[in-house]
């Protein structure tokens, strides 16, 4: 195989730590002695291609992440939300979100091959600057005029009608009931949404609709979107984007 076993290395490494796994516990999951798994994220010996795979289905990455110099990966993003949220998240929803961003990827790669068409939206202008809930109402009567309500008519189908604007959804049961779901921007599949399905359904379609607020206006990398977080004036913006969507004031 002709790649760089040392960045191959530091990605396992970092896979690893990410979903806070010992190396006994990978040892134990994949069949692979502890020794040779330390040796392997040294950039001492070179895996075997089983390996790889079979590493690869643990941390839940696409393989040609691990053999490829030029691959982007969304790691370093998951690096940064765990950073800022890390005490937010158990070991298992570690795992869940590594899923889900598999899942995106995976997804983005079908709809690539299959040519699927994106409903495009263009966000009516919003001054970053200055937050404002107004903004929050302004987007979302735009967006339900660009997907064809032109009343007050309800929503049909929530997660059909976003993902047609080429937004990733998935919904995954969080082991904290606080989390409600959140956003992450993928190097490659572009916009994700994770929803916590946890809740109860009206709770998980105004958490997709705050989500989908956050993916469309806020330029941020991920937002996490937390039931007793009431700090920051962008999640009162996607409320109110989420609330004027599914039920305009009229």
């Amino acid at each position: 195989m002709s790649f760089d076993t040392n960045k191959m290395a530091i990605k396992l490494l970092r896979c690893r730590g990410n979903l806070e796994l010992s190396l006994e516990e990978v040892s134990e999951m994949t069949g692979i002695l502890k020794d040779r798994l330390q040796a392997i994220e040294s950039g001492r010996i070179e895996p075997y291609g089983d390996e790889i795979l079979i590493l690869a289905d643990i941390y839940q990455e696409d393989f040609k992440f691990f053999i490829s110099n030029e691959k982007l990966s969304a790691s370093e993003k998951v690096e940064e939300l765990y950073r800022a949220k890390g005490d937010k998240f158990t070991k298992e929803d570690k795992r869940m979100i590594q899923t889900f961003i598999n899942l995106c990827d995976n997804e983005q790669f079908v709809w690539d091959s299959l040519q699927v068409n994106k409903n495009k939206y263009s966000l009516p202008y919003i001054n970053q600057d200055f937050i404002k809930k107004e903004d929050g109402i302004l987007a979302a009567k735009a967006l339900r005029k660009h997907l064809g309500y032109n009343g007050l008519e309800g929503y049909n189908n929530l997660y059909s009608e976003f993902r047609k604007l080429g937004i990733h959804i998935f919904r995954m049961r969080l082991q904290n009931s606080t989390l409600s779901g959140l956003f992450i921007k993928h190097p490659e599949a572009g916009l994700c949404v994770l929803i916590n399905y946890d809740e109860n359904i009206y709770r998980q379609n105004f958490t997709l609709a705050h989500e989908i607020g956050h993916a469309l206006m806020d330029a941020m990398d991920f937002n996490v979107s937390l039931s007793d977080d009431k700090t920051d004036f962008r999640e009162y913006r996607a409320n109110a984007f989420a609330s004027s969507f599914l039920m305009p004031q009229k």
